[in-house]
């Protein structure tokens, strides 16, 4: 009879690594969001880490209330786009 013995994960570094992708992948959506807002200057575009989304905001005269929400920054262009058009 043989055993082999599998050792497990280190507990401690996979926090560390996962902390880290997100934290790449944040920095890598704050970056594209101020790629949006060069391309859409008369737009404010900040990148939520908790919820994972793109909230746009108008820098021009719209109704009280008024953004922009999306999960995929090419969304976020097209219905910037599409607002500014409308207004």
């Amino acid at each position: 009879m043989s055993t082999a013995v599998i050792s497990a994960p280190d507990e401690r570094s996979a926090p560390d690594e996962r902390g880290a992708m997100s934290r790449a992948e944040d920095d890598a959506s704050r970056d594209i969001a101020k790629e949006l807002e060069q391309q859409h200057p008369r737009w404010i575009v900040i990148f939520g880490a908790f919820t994972r989304e793109f909230l746009c905001l108008p820098r021009f005269a719209a109704p009280p209330g008024l953004k922009v929400v999306t999960v995929y920054p090419e969304a976020a262009a097209d219905r910037m786009s599409k607002v500014e058009r409308l207004a």
